[in-house]
């Protein structure tokens, strides 16, 4: 549970830096974000399934994994939509055009 503790707030803090530039990584920067999230969400809820000793624990960790489904699902998809926002700021100018000598 340390392991959170340490890596958890330098992962936030590299995603406000690449949120305020939005270079293409750190689309993908996001996406392992949100996994390491899913994934601490999902031991608590296997812990407290494997845990329960009572029908109510086991419903309320189903309760528990529902609601993770919930904030789980409009993340992903709003983060889907968000991918054109992370391109490439180099964009080549066009060369100016005179006009031709009669």
């Amino acid at each position: 549970m340390e392991f959170f503790f340490i890596i958890f707030p330098l992962i936030c803090g590299i995603l406000s830096y690449g949120l305020m530039r939005k270079p293409p990584w750190m689309w993908y920067v996001g996406w392992v974000f949100l996994y390491l999230c899913s994934g601490f969400f999902c031991t608590m809820f296997y812990g407290v399934m494997f845990e329960s000793q009572t029908g109510a624990e086991l419903i309320s960790s189903l309760v528990y994994f529902v609601g993770g489904l919930v904030l789980w699902m409009p993340c992903t998809l709003w983060w889907i939509k968000l991918r054109p926002a992370f391109h490439r700021k180099a964009i080549r100018k066009k060369p100016k055009e005179y006009p031709a000598n009669p």
